[in-house]
């Protein structure tokens, strides 16, 4: 976020959540120089998150300083409308912050009040559902979920969450009249365990926890895993693109990405049978992934659905600026 819209969001903040205890309460635990707090017994949090849940109510709708930055909702919007243009969807997929459902697992606890700690962000959804988005909430998907979705000690979701988001993008997309007329490919899948220390515990330091336990789901088509380089082409043939960030890329590659051949391109492959195009970034998932596809300058062709999916934190708290982006030229 730059200079402008953050200083204009953080005078907003201060006036609007003097008469908002939870936001102010957030705020002040997000004013420390760590990038990771530590909560109750392994729970970790991303400190940024926090900020955001912490930020004013009308940050959708804030007119940001910086010249040729816009809102959140403007451009969404208008990924939308330019999309639409050419016949595809948008679909946008905010993954929420494990403090929406975890804020009792802070250090201190935080109370939340009957309702949802994440109403802005709800009725930030519903403004972007009026401009003709499709908004797939994660939320109350998370809240029902038997297991776990977020991981206690890194920043992303567990893979249990990952797999419930991947059902219900597969589900829109399962809706929709082009979908039948698809090959579909045969898929396999595989548990694995992996046995990770989290980037959020890494960046808080000495002393580390025991290792986080997760089983990823392996998918295979045919005896090759789908993000296999040899179906390059079939992936970047198919009509259905994933952009965003590094929540597109976790369990893909190992390392810091925690497990392999588990990614949410090859999750939502088990999900549909079909092929999924991933243009993601690790970092933001706001303009990067957006100006590679403009780069390849092929207009989409092929194209039906483009599902966006990245951290909803990134709605306020981002080094870059929210940029109205063409992907349709």
């Amino acid at each position: 976020m730059r200079l402008g819209f953050a200083l204009s969001l953080v005078i907003t903040a201060a006036i609007a959540n003097a008469a908002d205890p939870l936001a102010t309460e957030l705020a002040s635990r997000a004013a420390v120089s760590a990038q990771a707090l530590r909560g109750q017994a392994d729970w970790f949090f991303v400190t940024k998150e926090l900020a955001h849940y912490g930020s004013p109510a009308g940050w959708a709708t804030a007119v940001p300083a910086t010249p040729k930055a816009s809102s959140p909702l403007d451009v969404i919007a208008a990924c939308r409308d330019n999309l639409a243009s050419a016949g595809i969807e948008l679909v946008l997929v905010p993954v929420p912050g494990k403090v929406v459902l975890h804020a009792h697992q802070l250090l201190p606890p935080v109370a939340v009040p009957q309702g949802r700690l994440d109403s802005a962000e709800r009725a930030f959804y519903g403004a972007l559902e009026q401009r003709g988005v499709t908004v797939v909430d994660l939320t109350p998907i998370f809240a029902h979920l038997k297991d776990e979705p977020f991981c206690h000690q890194d920043s992303h979701y567990s893979p249990a969450g990952q797999q419930a988001a991947a059902a219900a993008v597969a589900t829109l997309i399962k809706g929709r009249p082009w979908y039948a007329a698809q090959p579909k490919l045969k898929t396999s899948t595989f548990s694995a365990t992996v046995a990770v220390t989290g980037d959020l515990a890494q960046l808080a330091g000495e002393p580390l926890p025991a290792k986080e336990q997760l089983v990823v789901r392996q998918v295979k088509i045919g005896e090759v895993f789908a993000d296999d380089e040899t179906l390059a082409a079939q992936r970047r043939a198919s009509p259905i693109v994933l952009m965003g960030d590094s929540h597109c890329l976790v369990y893909g590659s190992g390392g810091d990405l925690l497990a392999d051949h588990a990614a949410f391109g090859s999750q939502l492959t088990a999900e549909t049978g079909l092929p999924v195009d991933v243009v993601a970034n690790r970092g933001s998932g706001l303009n990067a992934p957006r100006i590679e596809l403009i780069r390849r300058k092929d207009r989409l062709a092929g194209k039906t659905i483009v599902v966006w999916l990245f951290t909803a934190r990134l709605f306020t708290q981002t080094t870059e600026s929210w940029k109205v982006l063409d992907l349709i030229r």
